[in-house]
């Protein structure tokens, strides 16, 4: 199957356009040269000089895009409150270092989502009937976030086997031998808050049935029936939601979301391979910062405050 990499105006991102027509993310169609995740989620390009797929930096969104994102984020915390007027063109302008037509552009976008009304002569106001609903957020520690999701409720879960992208593969040390994939996501009051897909090595089938793995909580059953588990390496950056992403976390193609990687580790080799994407706007970390005074400086140490809604 032929997978032609284009760029598309806007997008972002790289987008995979598969010949016969199959829309599915690269990593299922195209899985012995592509990582786990999507390639679209990645963005790829194809090296003409070596004829392989090779990494590709996503492309920022367009300007006028961040600029709106910008003003909208201002009416969302309450800078611009409903009925009020927004800057002018030319203050916008001069404070994002842009053309008007890039601004007019971005306030266009607001008044097309119904957020703002522009008035001939009078300027460009925020709805007065427009409802502004903080979301629901969880505050807590990073180690809260990976770990206190799990008493968050379930939904949409997937269980299958089959063989893993190439990267996953690496990862587990195994070779086209097929293993466990669970993919579900985590709600907080029904919204979503969590995409996870995990990835289970063929080791794991030997200690825990297929009718328990819907419940979660694999490393305590693989230590407790003979699997000791070493612990876990866990890696954490920003990106930008690709349209897999976006969809089932129901949030816009290239909002931001928190990526997470974590590879289990047991007396085996590694077990499993989980990587999750948090919605950006759903949480916030906090942490209270305690000072430790001696002859020779301050130490600083960091007491995470406890996971809680907002």
């Amino acid at each position: 199957m032929h997978v032609e990499v284009r760029h598309h105006a806007g997008w972002g991102q790289l987008k995979p356009d598969i010949e016969q027509g199959d829309t599915r993310v690269c990593s299922t169609v195209a899985s012995s040269v592509s990582m786990s995740r999507t390639m679209s989620r990645w963005g790829c390009q194809l090296s003409r000089q070596k004829g392989r797929l090779m990494p590709h930096k996503p492309l920022p969104a367009p300007l006028y895009m961040r600029i709106y994102g910008l003003i909208f984020q201002r009416i969302q915390q309450g800078e611009y409150p409903p009925g009020s007027t927004l800057n002018t063109e030319d203050q916008f302008a001069a404070e994002f270092n842009v053309s008007k037509a890039t601004v007019r552009q971005a306030v266009g976008e607001l008044v097309e989502r119904g957020i703002v009304i522009r008035r001939q002569g009078k300027g460009t106001y925020v709805r007065e009937d427009l409802e502004i609903r903080p979301p629901h957020q969880i505050i807590g520690s990073l180690a809260d976030l990976i770990l206190g999701t799990r008493s968050m409720s379930v939904a949409n879960q997937e269980i299958e086997e089959r063989t893993f992208p190439v990267d996953i593969q690496s990862i587990l040390g195994i070779s086209g031998v097929p293993g466990t994939t669970i993919r579900h996501l985590r709600l907080i009051d029904n919204t979503p808050f969590a995409f996870t897909a995990e990835y289970l090595a063929p080791v794991v089938s030997e200690y825990i049935k297929a009718s328990e793995l819907r419940a979660g909580g694999h490393a305590t059953l693989l230590n407790d029936r003979g699997l000791r588990i070493l612990g876990a390496s866990q890696s954490m950056s920003a990106e930008l939601a690709d349209p897999e992403v976006a969809l089932h976390l129901n949030i816009d193609f290239g909002a931001p979301v928190l990526f997470a990687e974590r590879v289990v580790h047991s007396d085996r080799g590694p077990v499993e391979v989980s990587h999750t994407w948090y919605r950006g706007d759903l949480y916030k970390w906090h942490a209270d910062l305690e000072f430790s005074w001696s002859g020779t400086g301050v130490t600083v140490s960091t007491r995470a405050a406890a996971t809680s809604p907002r």
